[in-house]
């Protein structure tokens, strides 16, 4: 957090799934560290059934985490990710 704090830019990128290998969940760590460091998210995503990329507006975290992770599942709803065997984890509640 000190990195963001220091720079006039700071972008860092995540991946909710967070690994490389089937996730049933996602794991957390984006949310808390952009809402620990105060930084709103910018929610991409590439569509690999399409092969498209669609990046989202800038989301301001509230202090409500399960209705940001339903707005943010809500911008992804309908997307693919590129291997779905292995990644995909579904997005409906």
């Amino acid at each position: 957090m000190d990195a963001c704090g220091k720079s006039d830019k700071f972008i860092l990128t995540i991946a909710p799934e967070g690994t490389r290998h089937y996730v049933s969940e996602w794991k957390m760590g984006f949310y808390h560290i952009a809402k620990s460091a105060g930084i709103p998210l910018v929610m991409a995503i590439v569509d690999g059934k399409s092969k498209a990329m669609r990046v989202g507006q800038v989301f301001h975290l509230t202090d409500d985490m399960d209705a940001d992770v339903k707005a943010i599942k809500k911008f992804l709803d309908g997307m693919t990710g590129i291997n779905p065997r292995k990644k995909y984890i579904t997005l409906k509640d």
